[in-house]
């Protein structure tokens, strides 16, 4: 072969695109967060043709007609109140089939939820009758959802690949589906978003020495359990960041959690007060309230939830296993898999503390 033509092949081989390092490039590129943003906004514009669907309706009612309910207490910042749990108001609700006959009299069904709903109120405020727009608003939740994400994975592992593809795995997740999906579930992004920000700025705080950080990072967590009870998730990463990412020492890293305590205690007891909370109804649980229904839920359903987190099937089936009648079985089925994903990642846990944080963090915030 003559010289000339193996320059040739030399010349094309070292011109031939990696594409590792293509995928590589991609996944730290600056831009990275942002483009995960937009992702996700194009993987959930099919929510744009669901309209409203069950307490989609209900939200309706309350906002442009209250007068279809006639004798019930209608206020408009009380929309993901289902049943107070008063007796003559619950047994209206019946009468006119909001609840089926067999309902608890005395059920209680109320969230506080004031952010989520003034999102509500500003969709019914601007375009009433086009729920395309109102899901369009929860798209744009949902974007800014992920690309806070991306932010706090980079943060928290570096601008390297393995922070991208967390990014990516997060916005691509089919579990994100039902909340971005359905306009009343809207709350759970917009805690999500919240709650994501809380945990950056805790990270700024205890590792810049932003001294701001002790203010906005506990008003962020506010902002979060202002928009929905799952907020409490993000309590578990604070929890976890002061155990294993903390610099200071000792009591120190007790100290930090105190604002956020504060915030807590004084969220649930205003909760309380104004009258909200959950009796009587078989999707929700209070742990202050119910606390042995509530150890049995977790006992139950953790196990579920860490196997649609880390392997297949999705954690939504459990409820087909419930009306089966195998339920039992799923749980175990879920606890040994799990049982042997934590013996394999268990070395790294050992000798990475930003493992233990993940691990720690994804654990804890299951009970919310």
């Amino acid at each position: 072969m003559p010289i000339d033509d193996v320059s040739v092949i030399e010349r094309g081989n070292c011109q031939r695109p990696d594409l590792g390092l293509v995928l590589k490039a991609w996944l730290t590129a600056r831009r990275w967060p942002l483009i995960l943003a937009v992702l996700a906004i194009l993987l959930t514009l099919p929510s744009l043709t669901v309209g409203w669907v069950a307490d989609d309706h209900y939200h309706r009612l309350r906002l442009v007609g209250p007068t279809l309910l006639p004798g019930l207490t209608l206020r408009a910042n009380d929309l993901f109140t289902f049943a107070g749990g008063d007796l003559e108001e619950n047994a209206r609700l019946i009468d006119l089939g909001c609840w089926p006959w067999w309902t608890l009299p005395s059920l209680r069904a109320s969230f506080w939820r004031p952010i989520t709903v003034l999102t509500h109120r500003l969709d019914y405020l601007l375009w009433p009758n086009h729920p395309v727009f109102m899901h369009v608003q929860s798209i744009l939740w949902y974007a800014a959802v992920v690309a806070a994400a991306a932010i706090l994975y980079r943060r928290l592992m570096g601008i390297t690949w393995v922070a991208g593809l967390a990014g990516l795995f997060y916005a691509i997740d089919d579990a994100r589906g039902m909340p971005v999906g359905f306009l009343a579930n809207r709350n759970g992004v917009i805690a999500a978003f919240f709650g994501v920000l809380a945990i950056i700025i805790h990270d700024q705080w205890r590792r810049r020495d932003w001294r701001w950080g002790v203010i906005a990072g506990p008003m962020l967590l506010l902002a979060a359990l202002l928009s929905a009870e799952a907020g409490l998730g993000a309590v578990a990463y604070i929890l976890a960041h002061a155990l294993f990412l903390e610099r200071k020492k000792g009591l120190h890293r007790i100290a930090v959690l105190l604002p956020y305590v504060i915030v807590i205690v004084g969220w649930r007891i205003t909760w309380s007060m104004s009258g909200h909370g959950v009796w009587g109804i078989g999707g929700y649980v209070d742990p202050l309230t119910e606390p042995v229904r509530y150890l049995g839920a977790v006992m139950r359903q953790a196990p579920v939830f860490l196997l649609g987190q880390w392997a297949i099937p999705a954690s939504d089936l459990y409820v087909i296993a419930i009306e089966l009648g195998f339920a039992g079985l799923f749980t175990l089925i879920a606890g040994v898999v799990i049982g042997v994903i934590a013996a394999i990642v268990t070395p790294l846990l050992r000798g990475e503390p930003r493992a233990r944080f993940w691990a720690l963090g994804m654990l804890l915030s299951l009970g919310p």
